[in-house]
């Protein structure tokens, strides 16, 4: 997806290839997948077997790279980041919203 001239990679973990080209700790693996994009959301985060680690390693090899992990899970994820990316992230929790047509 590209929008305003960023290119954006929208992976979900609950799905089983999303998971897979993202859960891992290997830097060439990372690199191929994050080489042709500027933002990477990752979805339901807290399934990776080692997020903080995984997103350290994006946030340290990568800095052009901004990422977005969010997860319905929200305390297996900050326990799951909080002591790897100790500095390098912004926690904030984004409260359920309604949205109502008339």
């Amino acid at each position: 997806m590209e929008k305003q001239g960023k290119r954006v990679l929208y992976l979900n973990c609950d799905v089983e290839e999303d998971l897979g080209a993202v859960n891992t700790t290997s830097r060439s693996v990372l690199e191929r997948l994050v080489s042709k994009i500027n933002v990477l959301c990752i979805d339901e985060a807290q399934r990776l077997d080692n997020p903080g680690l995984t997103l350290k390693i994006i946030h340290d090899n990568f800095p052009a790279v901004h990422v977005l992990a969010t997860g319905s899970s929200s305390f297996d994820l900050k326990n799951k980041v909080s002591d790897p990316l100790t500095g390098r992230y912004i926690d904030f929790t984004l409260y359920p919203f309604l949205s109502l047509r008339c």
